[in-house]
């Protein structure tokens, strides 16, 4: 079987993820980079979907309505457990 560690002189595979907030009325747009070697895709999904996301057609916005909206609370606090979770 092979060794999902890379030996030495091997590349790691990593998976880039990349989100952009345009502030039109500010006049910039901020992006943010994740690089990882997970693919936190699915588990992200699934944390989505468990709180009513439909697949396709929701975005999570971390800055909407969260002080006021238990769901989203959650949300936010599954993906911050993900995050903290990835090596560094």
């Amino acid at each position: 079987m092979p060794s999902s560690k890379p030996t030495s002189g091997q590349q790691k595979e990593l998976t880039l993820y990349v989100d952009e907030s345009i502030y039109d009325n500010l006049g910039f747009i901020a992006t943010a980079f994740i690089i990882s070697e997970q693919d936190l895709e699915e588990p992200i999904k699934k944390i989505l979907l468990s709180a009513g996301f439909e697949s396709g057609k929701d975005e999570f916005k971390s800055g909407n309505y969260i002080t006021e909206n238990p769901v989203m609370q959650k949300v936010r606090n599954s993906i911050h457990q993900i995050a903290s979770e990835i090596p560094r």
